[in-house]
C-alpha cells in the first residue's frame, strides 16, 4: 500500500482544457511565430506537391490559408525579425509559395516581406 501513489482528487485538482475550432488552426498556429508557422507552411507545400493533386486540394487550400495569416501578421509587424540559425525568412516564404504556385501569395511577398533597400 506505501507505493499505491496519490489519489485522483490530489493528483488532478487543476487542470485546463483548451479547445478551439479546427477551422480556427492555422490562425492559432499563426500565434506561434516563424519557427512554427514556416517548417508548417514547407510541410503543406512539399505534401501537396508530392500528392499530385490541383489547387482545389485541401492541403493546398490550408497552405494558402496559412500563408494568408502570416503575411497579415508580417504586415502588422512591418516585418518579422530573422532566425539566425538559418536562411532569410523571406527566401523560406517564397520557395514554399514557389512550390505551392500560389502566384496570389508570391505577387503579395515582395511588397511585405522584403526589407527597404
Amino acid at each position: 500500500m506505501a507505493a499505491e501513489g496519490a489519489s485522483f482528487e490530489r493528483s488532478y485538482r487543476r487542470a485546463s482544457l483548451v479547445l478551439w475550432p479546427r477551422a480556427r488552426f492555422l490562425a492559432v498556429l499563426n500565434q506561434a511565430g516563424l519557427s512554427v508557422t514556416l517548417p508548417y507552411l514547407d510541410e503543406l507545400a512539399q505534401r501537396w506537391s508530392e500528392s499530385g493533386e490541383g489547387q482545389e486540394s485541401p492541403l493546398w487550400h490550408d497552405a494558402h490559408t496559412l500563408s494568408a495569416h502570416i503575411l497579415a501578421h508580417w504586415l502588422g509587424q512591418g516585418s518579422y525579425p530573422p532566425r539566425p540559425d538559418e536562411g532569410s525568412t523571406a527566401a523560406d516564404m517564397l520557395t514554399s509559395l514557389a512550390r505551392l504556385k500560389d502566384t496570389m501569395r508570391i505577387d503579395a511577398c515582395p511588397t511585405l516581406c522584403l526589407p527597404d533597400s
